[in-house]
């Protein structure tokens, strides 16, 4: 059993997937909250292709791979951290994939601030 909020590329993982709801139906029930949203600046999707991106193609993993782990974004994602939550309150980070989300849980107990993948 998995859980996840983008089910891209679980093809080989999963034997079936179960959509518990869309935002509809989260709205719809209640179950929704309001959700405050930052990110430290827009990737470099020029590699991508432009049709791929105009016409609303998602992502490969490996498209969001090459677009968020390039040298200097952690750099941003630190300092958009420790400039919006000095507080260092409760904060959910969501990285490309399992790899790259326990590497930004090391870098930030690295710089001192609690986490875990």
């Amino acid at each position: 059993m998995g859980f996840t909020a983008t089910p891209i590329g679980l093809g080989d993982s999963y034997d079936e997937l179960i959509v518990a709801g869309n935002t509809s139906d989260g709205r719809a029930c209640g179950a929704l909250v309001p959700a405050r949203h930052f990110g430290c600046g827009e990737p470099d999707l020029q590699h991508i292709g432009r049709v791929r991106i105009e016409s609303g193609e998602d992502l490969t993993q490996n498209d969001n791979v090459k677009a968020i782990m390039v040298p200097g974004i952690f750099g941003r994602v630190l300092e958009w951290f420790n400039k919006l939550n000095p507080k260092r309150l409760p904060t959910i980070l969501f990285a490309p994939g399992v790899a790259e989300s326990r590497w930004f849980a090391e870098q930030f107990v690295a710089a001192g601030i609690t986490a875990a993948h």
